[in-house]
This record gives C-alpha cells, structure tokens and sequence, in this order.
C-alpha cells in the first residue's frame, strides 16, 4: 500500500489536473484564473499533511472506543461530526486570517485583471449566468466562503477516509499476523502432546530390548546401558525441540544401531545413502527412532534372512524401506508411534507421509522440511 505522504501528494495531483489544467489551456481564461486555484491546491495539500497525524489519533481512538464492527450507525455520526466540525473550525481560521491580511494588505493584484476577463467573457457569452453574477466592481471574500467551507469538507472528509483505510489495512496485517502465532502455538501444543505420548514408547521399547539381552551376554548388558543413558540423555534433550535436522537424526540413528547390533548382531543390517545438501533440512523430532524400531518390531531376524533398513533422501523425502517378513507371533499394532509422526507432519506442514507395501518391501516415505 502506497505510503501515506505519497498518497496524499497524488490526490492533490489529480484534483489540480482535473480542475485547474483546463483552464491553464483555455486561451480566453489566462493565467489569472488559475492563480486562485494553485493557492487553493496548495492550501489543500498542506491541510493534508498537517491535520492528517491528528486525524489519525483520532481514528486510532475512536477505533478502540466505538470499532465499526458493532457500532456502525454511531460511528458515521460521529465521523460526520468531526468533518463538520474540524471543517467549521478551519473555515472560521482561514476566513479570518485572510480578512486582516486583505484589510492590511489590500485586494490582490490578479483580480482586477479578472474581473476585466470575467466582464468580457459575460459579454460575449451572455447565457453564462456564472460569470456574469460573479462580475463584481469590489473585490469581497464572500465570493469565495462557499469554495472555502466545500474545500475544507473535502479535506477532511478524505483525511478521515485516508487514515480508516491505512488502519484498518494496518490491523488486517496485526490480525494476519496475531493469527499465524496462534495457530503455530496451537499447532506446537499438539506436537507437544504428541512427543509426551512418544517419549514413553520409547523407553518401553528399549527396556525390552535390555531384558532381552540380560539373559543372553552380561557384559554387553553393561555396555548397552551404558550406551542406552547417552542416548536417552539426548531423547530428553530432543524432545522440547519439535522439529531436528536430518543431520542430528542421523547421529541418533547410528548410535541407536549400535545398541541394537549389541542383541541382534549379524541379524541386523542397516545402511544410508544421504546427500549432504540434505543435513540441514528438517523433520520431526525422533523420526528415524521410530522408523527403526517399527521395522525391527513388526518383521521377523534371523542370521540366514537378516533384516535390512535402507535410509535415503530423494529430493525432499526420506525414504526407510525394509524386506517385508512379518512376524508370525506379533499381535496387532496400536500404531500410536505412526499415527503421532502423521499428525505432527500434518501440523507442521499439512503433509502426511506414505507407510505401505511396495513389491516385497515395506516403505515409508517422510516429506521433509526445508529450512527457512
């Protein structure tokens, strides 16, 4: 929207051209007609640019005090007053102080030039009852109280319509504005819930895969929890951020591995093919963890049929695919942790991501977010 000032500077433009041009063109007219009309332009422009800041106050208030949404009727009588007044009041200042100049000063020079124009276009134009009642033998202010007061209606009829436009554009953009930081607070809320309800999975599902491996290796059970404090210390830190970098999952990824080769050993294999333009690009927090773990959960390992996990971006999705061979002995899923990553994708950038059978793999394809 264009700035105020500039604004105001066309609207004086167009009604100078509109009004005071053709009779700068008008051969039988001159200069001396257009003389009143520049001082008149002039004066306009500077009411504009001076009343306009305490018009805007104004408005601002009234705004607050009787906002057009539930007072309409008032608020149209009440910007009327103002015009009326604001326009009676300068009307009255401008009357007067142009008085005692012309009485210390005496008439201006142009219009007995005038009056001789006028009195000759009244001749040759008898039917031109304006110019011929506006032929006077004095000059008089009175011949222009009407230009005057209509002038400065105008005025202010503008300012006011000039200034409830830039508000209102002004609180359009504060409410735009307002809006969006609700719905993201909203929208990190629920990715908060969410990420509660994912926290817990979590520890349940790595405390199975310790008491799995208690009865099978001592030792490695030490390391495993060793291992496992680390990563959980991350979890924590991870969690109160609702999004992470591709680059922070992948470091978590590899180190959950680690502790699931521990159990799985050679019945496990993971591999990753990720373009380093990718690392800074954003998705939900916890995401690979997730993947991981539901693919180890749902699919059958053994050293003969190991499971192998391919991590990789194409363009702005990460794909983790799987060979597809279920367990026999799993009962069915809740699928909280699936549902939570959906919803927060949803909530973060209305995109769902993709989790189904392809061919003889399992696949899930996860919209990454790219970083402003």
């Amino acid at each position: 929207m264009l700035k105020r000032n500039i604004l105001y500077f066309l609207i004086v433009f167009c009604l100078f051209s509109l009004f005071s041009l053709p009779n700068l063109f008008n051969s039988r007219h001159g200069l001396v007609f257009i003389t009143e009309e520049i001082i008149g332009s002039t004066l306009f422009l500077f009411g504009l640019l001076l009343f306009s800041p305490l018009i805007r106050k104004l408005v601002e208030y009234l705004n607050k005090k009787y906002p057009w949404s539930d007072l309409i009727v008032k608020r149209l009588i009440i910007n009327l007053g103002i015009i009326i007044g604001f326009s009676t009041v300068t009307f009255v200042a401008l009357f007067s102080l142009a008085s005692m100049y012309f009485e210390v000063n005496g008439p201006p020079d142009f219009f007995d030039k005038k009056e001789q124009i006028l009195l000759k276009l009244s001749k040759e134009n008898p039917q031109q009852k304006g110019l011929k009642n506006f032929t006077i033998k004095r000059f008089s202010l009175t011949h222009y109280t009407g230009s005057i007061f209509l002038g400065c209606i105008l005025l202010f009829s503008m300012i006011i319509l000039i200034e409830e436009l830039f508000l209102e554009n002004k609180n359009r953009k504060l409410r735009k504005v307002r809006d969006q930081k609700i719905e993201k607070e909203i929208a990190h809320s629920k990715i908060r819930v969410l990420q509660n309800q994912l926290n817990p999975h979590f520890m349940f599902n790595s405390l199975n895969v310790l008491s799995g491996l208690i009865h099978e290796d001592v030792e490695n059970s030490n390391k495993f929890i060793n291992n496992l404090s680390d990563i959980y210390r991350y979890v924590i830190i991870q969690s109160k951020e609702v999004v992470s970098t591709v680059e922070k999952e992948l470091e978590f990824a590899r180190s959950y591995i680690y502790l699931l080769k521990i159990r799985f050993e050679n019945k496990l294999i993971v591999s990753f093919n990720i373009d380093n333009s990718k690392l800074n690009w954003l998705l939900p927090s916890m995401t690979l963890e997730l993947l991981i773990e539901n693919a180890i959960s749902h699919n059958m390992l053994d050293s003969k049929n190991p499971l192998s996990i391919e991590i990789e971006i194409f363009e702005d999705i990460l794909i983790v695919r799987n060979n597809y061979a279920p367990r026999l002995d799993f009962k069915n899923s809740t699928g909280i942790g699936i549902k939570n990553l959906n919803k927060r994708l949803k909530s973060l950038q209305n995109r769902e991501a993709f989790f189904g059978v392809v061919e003889d793999k399992y696949i899930a394809r996860i919209p990454l977010i790219k970083p402003e």
